[in-house]
């Protein structure tokens, strides 16, 4: 990925995003949770933050204290993340 931001955009034939997840620094992994109700972003600044898929709006945000976040993935259950860095 290695962007600032992250569009969401709607299904086809609409063209304009939706929204815009703006980041500090490089975003580098998405992972949506399994209901598709949040979206987990890791970026450079070693923080995961977790968005609210339908209004874009941040939720909340972690410092894993793993350096800068690589990687991010949803178990099944939705209840647990991984992040390597």
């Amino acid at each position: 990925v290695n962007a600032a931001n992250v569009l969401l955009l709607p299904p086809p034939p609409d063209t304009a995003p939706r929204h815009t997840l703006v980041h500090p620094n490089h975003m580098n992994a998405v992972a949506f949770t399994p209901d598709g109700r949040r979206l987990l972003t890791t970026c450079t600044d070693k923080r995961v933050r977790v968005w609210d898929a339908a209004t874009g709006q941040l939720f909340t945000s972690y410092d894993w204290n793993v350096a800068a976040t690589t990687a991010v993935a949803v178990a099944p259950d939705g209840l647990t993340a991984a992040v390597a860095g």
